[in-house]
């Protein structure tokens, strides 16, 4: 699994991308995997139960020496040796390490604060006084984990934990959640949310520089560029996400910057096509980039505004193709001539005809 790097943004150049002892530029920057989601959405999916974690090199039965929740070292990535015979090493990004840690904590604080109900008969709030140091260790690792970040589907992927876990923070019976715990949950979020936006204008600047600098983004041909499948990948998976926050605010913010992004987008791929000469080159540059986007997204599922915008230019640009094919033959271009000049002729009498008929019908 590839995680984004500082480096990897929607609109930097290809030659960036190069290694500093090599001019060979790797398929999963040029691709857009970085910012495909696959399989890491899986730590959304059962929050209330721990994640069996095991080496991708063991079997499919876990290792029964492996990685247990209580083990867990929170950071960036983990590593744990799982088989001593072969030295192999298993390596987790960090939303899984967040996810078992957070399952841990919300167990332990739901079942004192039960112990205490049960035996005690007090409803006391006993997240700050008994777990304030863990609470104050997830914060301070979070932070650190922020500051170096350039992850957005990573940054997505822990904010919907959050929304997620904080709606599980209680007893079942529980009329609403513990303050001091959601607390945590509030500003955990608000953390992450500034960071994902900064990451995610990061993203649209890039693109804003490439629109300024757009021969260096070449050499142009009727193929989509490798910008389009990057902005493809990066919006079926904040689309995909999005689904999975349970703050409405939240998502109005993110909806807003995605609108952003597409009106940006839109505008690069404009004046890319315009770096091609033939206006029918122009014109199938633009059909086969919207196709790109528009494959993505409904392999990924994707429904709603993002998918309508697309599909709406992808039908405007094939046919505006069809109408240059169609003019490039002197018999069709004719025909085509001609309908062209009698058609505002034919609306002009259908409406004329209409008027009068209204007119008869209303005498």
């Amino acid at each position: 699994m590839e995680i984004a790097t500082k480096n990897d943004l929607i609109g930097v150049e290809e030659n960036k991308l190069k290694g500093f002892f090599t001019s060979k530029i790797s398929k999963v920057h040029t691709t857009g995997s970085v910012y495909a989601l696959g399989q890491r959405a899986s730590v959304l999916q059962d929050i209330e139960s721990p994640l069996h974690l095991y080496s991708s090199h063991d079997s499919a039965t876990p290792n029964p020496n492996g990685i247990s929740s209580s083990s867990l070292s929170l950071s960036t990535t983990i590593n744990s040796t799982h088989n001593t015979n072969n030295n192999t090493t298993a390596k987790y990004s960090y939303e899984v390490c967040l996810r078992q840690s957070l399952w841990l904590l919300v167990e332990l604080v739901k079942t004192e604060t039960m112990f205490l109900r049960d035996f005690f008969l007090t409803d006391t709030d006993v997240s700050l006084s008994m777990f304030s140091r863990p609470i104050h260790y997830l914060l301070e690792n979070l932070e650190i984990y922020l500051a170096g970040t350039y992850d957005a589907v990573g940054l997505l992927l822990v904010l919907c934990l959050l929304h997620n876990y904080r709606q599980v923070d209680k007893p079942p019976t529980a009329e609403s959640p513990w303050p001091h715990f959601d607390e945590f949950f509030v500003k955990a979020s608000g953390y992450v949310l500034h960071r994902f936006i900064f990451v995610f204008e990061l993203n649209m600047e890039s693109i804003k520089t490439a629109h300024n600098n757009v021969k260096d983004l070449g050499p142009y041909t009727i193929h989509p560029h490798y910008m389009t499948r990057r902005y493809g990948e990066f919006v079926a998976s904040i689309q995909t996400l999005q689904e999975h926050l349970s703050d409405d605010d939240v998502k109005a913010k993110l909806s807003y910057c995605m609108t952003l992004l597409q009106d940006v987008m839109r505008k690069i791929l404009k004046k890319q096509s315009e770096e091609l000469k033939d206006h029918k080159d122009q014109t199938l540059f633009l059909v086969n980039n919207y196709d790109v986007i528009m494959s993505i997204l409904q392999e990924r599922g994707i429904m709603g505004e993002e998918q309508a915008v697309f599909s709406s230019l992808l039908a405007k640009s094939g046919d505006e193709y069809v109408k240059t094919l169609i003019s490039s033959f002197s018999p069709l271009r004719e025909i085509l001539s001609f309908l062209n000049e009698i058609q505002p002729l034919l609306l002009l009498v259908n409406n004329t005809s209409t008027n009068t008929t209204s007119e008869e019908i209303s005498h």
